[in-house]
């Protein structure tokens, strides 16, 4: 079942994962959406699951310069130094293999392309931008398909944060933090 769920999570990011078609709304909207965000010296990180997904918006994003880091990426460091040094990379495209032990401060902007199932490795995906030297504040959006597994995905995200607030009374995020995080 979890392999079909994500199976539906990966089709809500681009038709061409499964064959039939190179439409996507979610890349049609991020395109739309990066020129209003990428001024005055901005820059953003794009997280999806899926590396397959990665090397699609790399293409898809190629007037930005973006810097990719998966699981396959032998110059993990010269990824990271060039984002965080030279302006010309403005976007930095990763799955889960930027998730831990990072820091991304240079960035400002997290763009959810399809979000994690766990609460607590999506606020550690937002914390490689929200970290101490960041001088600008942080943006977060997650993108999503209406009427679609990425909907279900939102609703288990925001219950888990609920959860954590509440009970376990992690008041790291207030719930209206968390909500405007997840919208």
């Amino acid at each position: 079942t979890i392999v079909k769920i994500g199976k539906l999570q990966e089709i809500c990011d681009h038709l061409s994962l499964l064959g039939q078609s190179n439409e996507s709304s979610k890349l049609e909207a991020l395109k739309d959406h990066l020129p209003n965000t990428l001024v005055e010296g901005n820059k953003a990180v794009i997280f999806s699951r899926f590396s397959r997904m990665v090397k699609i918006l790399e293409k898809e994003l190629k007037e930005y310069d973006p810097l990719v880091l998966i699981g396959e990426t032998e110059n993990r460091e010269e990824v990271l130094k060039k984002f965080q040094e030279d302006d010309k990379h403005q976007i930095l495209i990763m799955t889960q293999a930027g998730g831990e032990g990072i820091n991304l401060f240079r960035a400002n902007l997290f763009y959810f392309f399809d979000s994690p199932w766990s609460y607590g490795r999506f606020l550690q995906l937002c914390g490689r931008i929200h970290r101490l030297g960041q001088t600008k504040p942080v943006v977060i959006y997650s993108l999503r398909v209406k009427g679609t597994v990425d909907v279900a995905v939102k609703k288990i995200l925001y219950d888990k944060a609920e959860l954590s607030v509440n009970v376990l009374g992690d008041r790291s995020l207030t719930m209206t933090d968390i909500r405007q995080m997840l919208l």
